[in-house]
């Protein structure tokens, strides 16, 4: 008689806890998906107004190939379930002095506009590249198949991956030595946005972020972001995934260091936040049995409110209270009546003194003054989001995460009125042309999604908060806890958060006896091409 199959519960619906899901349904585990939302996606959501519809979270998608894979993982086909389209220009930027930046994998035109502002940078190109590969092929080989620890450095081998990978070079100095002209020095300093962290902080190693950006392209999935994780729902179910939309985790049954239950109950909105694990029998609980617990949750929330400083070891205990928050964001939505034919897919505008910008970013108590304005126009890429004579704009400038709350509090309409003044100004749009307005500021972060101190990517991307000083996906206090997401290994953005579910997927059938057979059948053809096109071959 065989063994009954194993039982994880994954806390939350976002991209990695959906990746998770899925990898582990294809090998046979009975998956139940616990969130607290009314429909997967986490942070990659969507807002819909009217006729308005407008993404609510990330907006720059690469690396479409991890999602091939996961689709493959499964039997199946990626095109059939989510369709994804080529963003062109990639960016387009523009700076105080009125010059102008596009970003582009046709490297002919990425040399046109680098040529423009220095022909230096233009030559450069084919150096850079190369560079960007080299550093591609070592985080895959070295960080980005594994879960690590500070243990590791231990390894001769791993002193060697760190100088080949610039460790010990921040990537502000190591972007000051790729590029000449300082205005595309900022573009590419500025992507360590994209980790939640300055410049100065992040290692050079990231150098590897605006590669892939050149190489291998920027795209969005029709009908809008939220439509991957809809997608990936859709593939999970068809693999047996159970989902309990509308349903809060609010703490662990822990016996021996193992959770042998997680505490669930129906979603409330009155709950307090941010104060311990939950208090016994709340209205309407339950306890769902689990072999093991995924948690894609934010890192600090589920530490100590879903398992507990008292189930923590004293290294987590400390690591969880001394930790640097990413950034946050201020994210704005409008409805205008209005179409803009000229506005590409990802504009940005940057102040008069950017770098000032990006040295507050973490450490400011309150938003610049003078901030970056960022602006998502779908409609310039997807026929479906073209509305007649009407546009969603979708508005992001880059704030510190929750440092002062009650800033927001008193403050936000007036930034609010600010962003507005900000995105009139620069688009032309008049404010008799807005039909609707709504905002997101740290502090729905922090209260709808239960981000520490409202930050977007858990943990700032510092030398200490990164690889293998960044929280594990299996837990080193717990014997089945595993983590997976932005908060954790590898890092954030949806190429990382993508991978953590993969490396945490592979740790739990690993700890379970079970190999993840189908993640060992990928094309052949795809095992000598660079990381962006992953192989999933088991070890």
């Amino acid at each position: 008689m065989s063994a009954a199959p194993k039982r994880v519960v994954v806390v939350g619906a976002g991209l990695a806890g959906l990746a998770t899901a899925v990898r582990l349904a294809a090998e046979g585990v009975r998956v139940t998906v616990v969130e607290r939302g009314t429909r997967p996606g986490g942070k990659m959501g969507r807002r819909e107004i009217g006729p308005y519809r407008w993404d609510s979270g990330p907006t720059i998608f690469t690396l479409p190939e991890l999602f091939d894979q996961l689709w493959s993982a499964a039997g199946a086909t990626r095109s059939d379930d989510l369709t994804l389209l080529k963003v062109e220009p990639a960016s387009r930027t523009f700076f105080a002095d009125g010059s102008v930046l596009e970003t582009s994998s046709d490297l002919g035109r990425l040399a046109a506009s680098f040529g423009a502002l220095d022909p230096r940078d233009a030559a450069g190109i084919p150096a850079f590249m190369r560079r960007g590969e080299q550093l591609w092929r070592e985080l895959d080989r070295t960080f980005f198949r594994q879960s690590l620890s500070p243990l590791s450095l231990l390894a001769p081998m791993s002193w060697l991956a760190g100088i080949r990978l610039d460790a010990a070079t921040p990537y502000s100095r190591r972007i000051d030595r790729t590029f000449h002209d300082e205005r595309i020095r900022h573009v590419m300093r500025y992507k360590s946005i994209y980790l939640g962290s300055t410049p100065q902080s992040v290692p050079g190693a990231f150098l590897s972020i605006p590669y892939i950006e050149a190489k291998f392209g920027t795209w969005h999935p029709q009908g809008g972001m939220h439509e991957a994780p809809l997608a990936m729902e859709r593939l999970a179910r068809r693999l047996g995934v159970e989902f309990r939309y509308g349903t809060d985790a609010i703490g662990s049954i822990i016996v021996d260091r193992r959770i042998s239950a997680l505490r669930v109950a129906p979603r409330s909105d009155a709950r307090a936040l941010g104060s311990g694990p939950a208090a016994p029998n709340w209205p309407g609980e339950e306890h769902l049995a689990a072999d093991a617990v995924l948690f894609n949750a934010d890192i600090v929330h589920a530490h100590r409110d879903l398992i507990g400083d008292e189930h923590l070891g004293p290294i987590s205990r400390r690591r969880f209270k001394r930790i640097t928050p990413s950034s946050s964001a201020y994210i704005l939505h409008l409805g205008v009546r209005r179409t803009f034919l000229d506005l590409a897919h990802h504009t940005v505008w940057h102040p008069e003194n950017p770098n000032e910008e990006l040295d507050r970013i973490i450490e400011s108590p309150v938003p610049s003054g003078d901030p970056t304005l960022y602006i998502q126009h779908v409609a310039a890429t997807d026929p479906t989001a073209r509305l007649e004579g009407r546009s969603a704009l979708y508005v992001l400038t880059p704030v510190p995460p929750l440092k002062d709350r009650h800033w927001w509090v008193e403050h936000r309409d007036e930034y609010r009125a600010a962003t507005i003044a900000r995105v009139c100004a620069r688009t032309g749009l008049r404010p008799d042309e807005i039909e609707e307005v709504a905002d997101w500021t740290p502090l729905e972060f922090e209260h709808e999604q239960r981000c520490h101190d409202g930050s977007i990517f858990a943990l700032a991307a510092s030398f200490f908060q990164s690889a293998y000083f960044r929280p594990a996906n299996r837990s080193a206090d717990l014997r089945n806890a595993y983590f997976a997401g932005g908060g954790t290994q590898p890092g954030g953005g949806i190429p990382l958060v993508m991978l953590s579910g993969y490396i945490a997927s592979r740790q739990i059938l690993r700890d379970f006896g079970m190999t993840d057979r189908k993640s060992t059948r990928l094309n052949s053809s795809h095992a000598n091409i660079s990381y962006a096109v992953f192989c999933l071959k088991k070890k």
